[in-house]
């Protein structure tokens, strides 16, 4: 894993949405981080979500998360792409398309599987 990757995913969401919403959820044991933001003009959203824990303090290697972010306004559920920083990540430009679960009316609810020392950059637009 080149490790401006993981910057280049932050410097990316930081200039397209920047303005900070509130994260609800995760790992029980908070062993994940994530950072959630939206554009201005409330059409685009980005969540960063990073799992970067030292495995010899008993960490799983991969672990599963489900994350809502609040203060999203979409009718119907967003489409977008998940793009997966890992030990096998050459660049970032490739990423898998993706549907946000829209059954609360102001938040917008996300779940994936995440490898140890990986970062998930989630990135919405309506």
């Amino acid at each position: 894993l080149p490790a401006y990757l993981g910057w280049q995913a932050f410097d990316r969401m930081a200039k397209m949405t920047p303005v900070r919403l509130q994260v609800k959820g995760g790992p029980k044991d908070n062993s994940v981080t994530v950072l959630a933001a939206k554009s201005s003009n409330n059409k685009k959203i980005s969540i960063l979500v990073s799992y970067w824990k030292e495995f010899s303090s008993g960490n799983p290697a991969n672990i599963h998360y489900n994350i809502d972010v609040t203060n999203f306004y979409s009718k119907g559920a967003p489409s977008g792409k998940v793009y997966v920083i890992d030990k096998d990540t050459k660049n970032i430009e490739t990423g898998k398309d993706v549907s946000g679960d829209k059954s609360k009316k102001d938040s917008i609810s996300i779940s994936g599987d995440i490898n140890l020392w990986s970062v998930h950059l989630w990135e919405f637009e309506r």
